[in-house]
């Protein structure tokens, strides 16, 4: 009968030291703002057409921000999303997606954290429904037309 040398060890009176491991992840947080300049020029840019942000680094994954101005698959409102532009599979996030009239500051939207995790490579995740066309319209800085897109990740 085969015995290892741990347990022969322990029987003639030896102990092993005790070991130990460790499992530690990281955690990273960055703030993007994607600027957007004449928006009254993206008004009615088409269904399903967006803008997109720089590629933008946090944590070793690349990102960006797509803003479509008329909605991602339907004509409702203004659709934005936050893409893992790496080649990774399971990132998981905590972020935050909001929209502020540039020049006040003042939130156009107030959405809270989102844990989401990223299973597909190039995959995006945020809201089909962001803001109604209406409510930028109808802000102070719709003229100038700039508005930033503040993501936390």
């Amino acid at each position: 009968m085969a015995s290892n040398s741990a347990s022969a060890a322990v029987h003639h009176g030896q102990r092993l030291p005790e070991t130990t491991s460790r499992c530690s992840t990281e955690t990273f947080t960055a703030d993007h703002n994607f600027e957007l300049a004449n928006y009254p020029l993206l008004d009615d840019l088409g269904v399903g057409k967006y803008v997109s942000s720089k590629v933008f680094s946090v944590g070793g994954y690349d990102w960006t921000i797509r803003f479509y101005p008329d909605g991602e698959n339907q004509k409702s409102g203004v659709s934005v999303f936050l893409y893992c532009s790496s080649q990774a599979i399971y990132v998981k996030t905590n972020f935050t997606l909001n929209m502020l009239e540039k020049n006040s500051k003042v939130e156009l939207t107030k959405y809270s954290v989102v844990e989401h995790t990223y299973t597909t490579p190039s995959s995006g995740y945020g809201y089909h429904k962001f803001i109604e066309k209406s409510r930028l319209r109808s802000s102070p800085e719709f003229r100038s037309g700039c508005f930033v897109i503040r993501e936390i990740v």
